[in-house]
């Protein structure tokens, strides 16, 4: 369609926008970068009676299978300092979970009234990853050199890269991001059609969200209880602090999260609340009456939240 064209139909009738508020008004997409370089290389293999590949450092296997259908890879680099990093960035990003909605869009959902609290846990972040990323590079030469040995004919020099291109390589940036449909000026005769879809679309994530808070509290709520309960021979079941904070960090990020206003959800979050506030696994452990009334009313808030999610609609799975 022609620049005029669009002009000409942009004006045109079409379907508006309701006037009910838009989930999409509640959060940013949170689109988080964790970049280092590759640290693994395709070894070349051959049978061990290939006589012609027996000059060369192709790996020589002793089997009767296909060698096509075999993948041998060699690790580059044995570092602590990379394990380190490998590590902090895994934790980050669990922990960037934590602040999100329960829905994968390839991105992060991150509430509104969350972005304060995980931007600065970022920009935080980057300043310990800059330090890993330092320590590793600073070491690089030397690992460079005990890979060398390590790998004997396995080694090739041409899969080091120097070390400025590894620092490179380290990136680690996020971005914030909204969703929207073009305006009627930019899709014109499209526009009614476009925000159609997206109204509809948007109406599947509300469902699939609310039914994701009440599965993810339940779950927590479920897992709390088993440990709260004792094990079949009488003994006391291990707790873990984190049985009780998973909870006590779903009840604190709520109100920023409930972007679908589930009245239900937050009657049973109150509820809980009263119990688990200023609750710590330490106390549970040193007074069992408590724990045990705890462990009883746990059952029951189990029965309320299996009753909201066998009432919530079935979810319709993205393609």
């Amino acid at each position: 369609m022609t620049k005029k064209a669009i002009e000409a139909t942009a004006n045109q009738p079409t379907s508006e926008p309701t006037n009910q508020p838009s989930i999409t008004e509640e959060f940013v997409f949170l689109m988080v970068h964790f970049g280092k370089p590759g640290n693994t290389k395709t070894v070349r293999t051959k049978k061990q009676d290939e006589s012609e590949l027996s000059n060369d450092n192709t790996l020589a296997l002793t089997t009767n299978a296909n060698i096509k259908w075999l993948k041998v890879q060699k690790t580059l680099i044995e570092s602590k300092e990379l394990e380190a990093i490998i590590s902090a960035d895994a934790k980050t990003y669990l922990a960037l979970k934590k602040f999100c909605l329960p829905y994968d869009t390839g991105a992060y959902m991150l509430p509104n009234g969350l972005v304060p609290e995980a931007r600065e846990m970022l920009v935080k972040y980057a300043l310990e990853r800059k330090a890993l990323v330092d320590t590793y590079c600073e070491r690089y030469a030397g690992l460079c050199e005990q890979a060398r040995i390590e790998l004997g004919d396995q080694h090739n020099p041409s899969d080091y890269l120097p070390v400025d291109r590894v620092l490179a390589k380290f990136r680690f940036d996020w971005e914030l991001l909204t969703f929207e449909v073009p305006s009627k000026q930019k899709l014109g005769i499209y526009y009614g059609e476009e925000l159609q879809k997206h109204d509809n679309k948007l109406k599947e994530v509300a469902e699939d969200i609310k039914l994701l808070m009440r599965e993810t509290l339940l779950d927590a709520v479920k897992h709390l209880t088993g440990k709260l309960s004792e094990s079949t021979d009488g003994k006391q079941k291990r707790l873990h602090p984190s049985a009780l904070v998973n909870i006590q960090e779903f009840l604190r990020t709520f109100e920023f999260k409930n972007i679908t206003n589930d009245s239900e959800l937050a009657s049973v979050c109150e509820t809980i609340d009263g119990m688990v506030r200023g609750l710590d696994v330490d106390y549970l452990r040193d007074n069992k009456a408590f724990k045990e009334e705890l462990a009883t009313k746990m059952v029951a808030v189990t029965q309320s939240l299996e009753t909201l999610v066998e009432n919530t609609p079935i979810r319709r799975f993205r393609d």
